[in-house]
């Protein structure tokens, strides 16, 4: 019977790493890792725009300028809208006929950027569960 008792032991403990490795991996996916403010599709983001060191840093080609996906929540700011990230970054967004329908809701947008002017050219905008 004492063979059985550490038996039940060693299966209890190695179930408790399984499920402490879960809740590791589910932590990181979540973001809720400390340190880690912005969520991966942000991240990538960044990481091309700080690509190019200040002295090579000129105005974006918006013509020539792939669309990039932003998540994030519509806020009205008198006759303009906002674009406010989970992380905390606030674009404006230029059609205001295209946005007005999703002010005081979570949305991704399609667009171009304009870092500068921290403004999106808005191609496509659609609801997302928030």
């Amino acid at each position: 019977m004492q063979l059985r008792d550490q038996t039940i032991t060693a299966q209890g403990v190695l179930s408790l790493v399984a499920i402490a490795v879960m809740l590791g991996y589910a932590a990181h996916a979540l973001q809720l890792v400390p340190g880690q403010g912005e969520p991966a599709y942000a991240q990538e983001q960044i990481q091309t725009e700080a690509a190019s060191t200040p002295q090579e840093q000129v105005k974006p080609d918006l013509a020539t300028a792939k669309p990039g996906i932003y998540a994030g929540f519509v806020l009205k700011d008198g006759s303009t809208f906002l674009l406010r990230s989970s992380w905390g970054a606030t674009y404006h967004l230029d059609d205001a006929s295209k946005v007005e329908a999703f002010a005081g809701k979570s949305v991704k947008v399609t667009g171009k950027l304009d870092p500068t002017a921290e403004l999106i050219y808005v191609e496509k905008i659609e609801e997302t569960r928030a």
